[in-house]
C-alpha cells in the first residue's frame, strides 16, 4: 500500500484567544496585500476600511499615516506632477487634476480614516518592506513617478523600526482594553530590491512584529508570510507575475484568518454572506426573463433577511 504523500509542510495558524466578534470593526493599512485581504472582508460587509491614504508598503510611512489617523496633522504640501496634483503620503490612485478638488478629497479621507481609528477594535498592519525613501529631510511614502534622483533611499534597523512602530501601535491598544493589534508581512517579494535584499528586508520586519508581539499581549502575528513562501511553496500559488499571490491564495489565507481570528457567532455571519454572494455572483443570461425576476426578487429577500440578523453588515 502506497504511503501519503503530503506536498506540503504541516502548519498551523494559532487560534486568538479574543476572536473577532460580529459587528466589531476593523482598521486594515499596509501593502497591497493588506488591500487584498481588506477586500475579501469587505466583500462580505464586515466593518472595515482598507488604507485611508492608498496602498503604502514601507513600515516608517504606515507609522506616520497612523500618527495622522491618531490627530497629528496632515501636512498639505501638495505637488503638481505630470498634470496631476498629488501628496508624498498618499498613493496616486488619490490624485487629482484640481488642486481645490484635491485638497477637499485629502481632508474627507482623513476624517473618514480618523473615524475608523477612533471605532476599530482591531487594527491589522501588513508591513511590505522596511526600505525607505527621503527628499531633503522629509520621509515619503510615494515617490509619483518623480526621477530618482530625487529621492535617497534608506534602509530602517531594526532598533529604528521597533523604536517607531511600538510607540504607535502601543498608543492605539492602550485607548481602549478590548483593541487588538494584529501585525503581518506580506508574502509579495519586492523583486526590484533583489532577491537578496528583499529577504534581509522581510526578516526585518518579521523581528519587528514578534519583538512588539512580547511587549503585549493585545500585540498578534498572522503568518500570511509563511503560508505562502514556507508552507504552499508552489508556483500555482502565485499570479502570472510570479510575485503576487493569486486569488486563490488570498482566498486560502482569508479562510486562516476566519478560522484562527473569528469568533463562532461571526464564522457562521461570514457562511451566511458567502451564500447570499453566491447568489449575487450567478450570471443572468437572460436579462427580464422570469428566472431572472424570481433571482432578483430571491436576491433582495435574502439582503433584507441577513441586514434584520445582522444589522451591521455593510452588503
Amino acid at each position: 500500500m502506497a504511503s501519503e504523500i503530503s506536498f506540503h509542510l504541516p502548519f498551523q495558524t494559532p487560534v486568538h484567544p479574543r476572536p473577532l466578534q460580529a459587528g466589531q470593526s476593523i482598521l486594515s493599512m499596509g501593502s497591497c496585500f493588506a488591500d487584498a485581504l481588506g477586500q475579501q472582508m469587505e466583500r462580505l460587509g464586515m466593518p472595515v476600511l482598507i488604507n485611508p491614504f492608498g496602498i503604502t508598503f514601507d513600515a516608517f510611512s504606515i507609522d506616520r499615516q497612523l500618527g495622522y489617523l491618531s490627530g497629528d496633522p496632515l501636512p498639505m504640501d501638495v505637488f503638481q506632477h505630470l498634470d496631476l496634483w498629488r501628496h508624498f503620503d498618499c498613493h496616486g490612485s488619490l490624485s487629482h487634476r484640481d488642486r481645490a478638488a484635491y485638497e477637499e478629497a485629502l481632508k474627507r479621507q482623513l476624517t473618514v480614516g480618523r473615524e475608523a481609528y477612533s471605532q476599530a477594535r482591531m487594527l491589522v498592519l501588513t508591513f511590505g518592506t522596511s526600505f525607505f525613501f527621503r527628499k531633503d529631510e522629509r520621509e515619503v511614502a510615494n515617490c509619483h513617478k518623480l526621477p530618482a534622483q530625487t529621492f535617497a533611499r534608506k534602509q530602517a534597523g531594526p532598533k529604528e523600526l521597533y523604536e517607531r512602530i511600538s510607540r504607535r501601535v502601543l498608543g492605539f491598544i492602550e485607548q481602549d482594553q478590548d483593541r487588538e493589534v494584529l501585525l503581518s508581512v506580506s508574502p509579495i517579494r519586492h523583486i526590484r530590491d533583489g532577491l537578496v535584499e528583499n529577504n534581509r528586508s522581510k526578516a526585518r520586519l518579521i523581528e519587528l512584529c514578534h519583538s512588539l508581539c512580547e511587549v503585549h499581549e493585545r500585540i498578534r502575528y498572522f503568518p500570511s508570510y509563511e503560508w505562502l513562501i514556507d508552507v504552499w511553496r508552489d508556483h500555482r500559488f502565485y499570479a502570472e507575475d510570479m510575485l503576487h499571490p493569486s486569488l486563490q491564495s488570498i482566498e486560502a489565507i482569508f479562510a486562516e484568518f476566519v478560522e484562527s481570528h473569528c469568533s463562532e457567532e461571526l464564522k457562521v455571519c461570514i457562511a451566511d454572506v458567502q451564500a447570499h454572494r453566491k447568489l449575487t455572483d450567478h450570471r443572468i443570461l437572460s436579462p427580464g426573463s422570469e428566472e431572472a425576476i424570481q433571482l432578483q426578487q430571491k436576491i433582495a429577500e435574502r439582503r433584507q433577511e441577513l441586514l434584520s440578523k445582522y444589522p451591521f453588515l455593510r452588503i
